[in-house]
């Protein structure tokens, strides 16, 4: 009876044996049926940076039967396949992606052979902040709290008004003494600029650079326009002046802008250390 037991459990035993081991080569079968499969290795490194309405991509790989590369976007609905550069002695390499819509966007990557028929495992790259229009329009320009012409000097002194997130630095274009056009950059964080070469009453031109996070491109606001005014004289005259006969002594800010003077119906004389004796 024990040996009859056991040979049927021997058998019972047999037949679950068979039946797994053929469902394993029906599995196996399946995936050699059309050849054994080969992976080609994802991208050893990739970064991404959006701008101004494109996205730069930037990556390594080290098989060099990695080929081609094919990105997707919009949720997988957009792809756009590129050439991979093979990066010798770990160099990075890049290409950009143009004409993406402003927002946050995320990218996958797989690499494949020359012929398409072997890829990569996916890559999931980081999400990106694309910019455009929508960012230009929040974008606004610094203002002039004054703007004062030192005869003495020959110099404009600028101060200025706003800085704001972002922002990096200006642009300031002027014509000097000599009537050329002078652009200068200067740190967004400067309040105070001087002009040692302003033309009086002439125009100057500025405008904001902004470099958004992480951004690869630099966004700019219009032109604002300034004028400075040629300043009137402030002067004081002395209190030793006696009668008409004397001089009078003045001093203050840009007097040596004044051409006349007059007290009543008489007629000073400027003379060039701005001694003025009365006729």
């Amino acid at each position: 009876m024990k040996n009859f037991l056991k040979t049927v459990i021997f058998l019972i035993v047999m037949k679950i044996v068979s039946h797994a081991c053929s469902d394993m080569n029906e599995l196996h079968d399946k995936y050699l049926k059309d050849g054994e499969k080969t992976y080609i290795a994802k991208l050893d490194t990739v970064g991404v940076q959006g701008g101004k309405n494109r996205v730069r991509i930037v990556y390594r790989v080290i098989d060099p039967k990695a080929e081609k590369m094919r990105l997707f976007y919009n949720f997988g609905a957009d792809s756009i396949t590129y050439d991979i550069i093979f990066s010798s002695a770990g160099e990075l390499n890049e290409l950009y992606l143009n004409n993406i819509s402003e927002g946050t966007h995320s990218f996958t990557l797989y690499t494949y052979d020359a012929q398409f028929k072997n890829k990569s495992v996916i890559i999931n790259a980081p999400s990106v902040i694309v910019y455009g229009d929508k960012y230009q329009e929040t974008l606004m320009n610094r203002l002039v709290r004054n703007a004062v012409y030192n005869s003495y000097e020959d110099t404009l002194t600028i101060s200025w008004l706003g800085n704001f997130e972002y922002n990096i630095n200006f642009e300031l274009k002027y014509t000097n003494n000599f009537g050329e056009t002078v652009e200068i950059m200067r740190d967004a964080k400067e309040v105070i600029t001087k002009l040692g070469d302003y033309v009086p009453e002439s125009r100057f031109d500025f405008r904001l650079l902004y470099l958004p996070e992480s951004s690869i491109d630099t966004f700019y606001t219009e032109y604002s326009s300034h004028v400075a005014p040629m300043p009137l004289p402030i002067v004081t005259a002395y209190e030793n002046f006696i009668g008409m006969l004397d001089p009078l002594m003045m001093r203050g800010s840009n007097i040596n802008l004044i051409e006349q003077v007059w007290l009543g119906q008489y007629e000073g004389v400027v003379e060039k250390q701005l001694t003025i004796p009365w006729s």
